[in-house]
């Protein structure tokens, strides 16, 4: 195994962080819906509340970053969630724990602000995904549904 860094972004790493998440819609094969630019990117990590960033580095060379935000809070315990919106590892660096690295850093922000849970969503198509989650030990919830409703 290779060196593997993981460090929060700032918008410094936004660049860095969009060309990920174009990475992510193209292996989704939603190109199409993806418009997220550097600049519009910044604006959202300075927010109150905005989106924050991981990036994941092997062995030097960008490979992985993770997106998330803070719920306010879980009615029910009191206490905050912290919701992963994307995770994504390059291609040539996945099954070498740069997905761990990064899931792992997640964990330790989360108990830092005393986060309840983690959650995140994942396409039902996405074995490969389904499979690491599982390993690192996710749980799907089947008592939930996930609605949208496009503006």
């Amino acid at each position: 195994m290779g060196l593997i860094t993981v460090k929060k972004a700032d918008v410094s790493d936004a660049e860095r962080v969009c060309a990920l998440v174009h990475r992510l819609a193209e292996f989704e094969d939603m190109e199409s819906e993806c418009s997220l630019t550097p600049e519009r990117l910044r604006e959202m990590m300075k927010e109150e509340n905005g989106i924050s960033a991981l990036i994941a580095e092997y062995e030097g060379k960008t490979a992985g970053m993770a997106l998330y935000s803070l719920y306010r809070l879980a009615t029910f315990s009191g206490q905050r969630v912290l919701y992963v919106e994307d995770v994504f590892v390059d291609e040539e660096y996945r099954g070498k724990g740069v997905g761990k690295a990064l899931f792992g850093m997640t964990e330790e922000i989360a108990r830092e602000l005393k986060c309840r849970k983690i959650e995140w969503k994942c396409l039902k198509w996405n074995k490969n995904a389904i499979a690491f989650y599982e390993r690192i030990g996710g749980v799907s919830d089947p008592g939930w549904l996930t609605y949208d409703k496009r503006l």
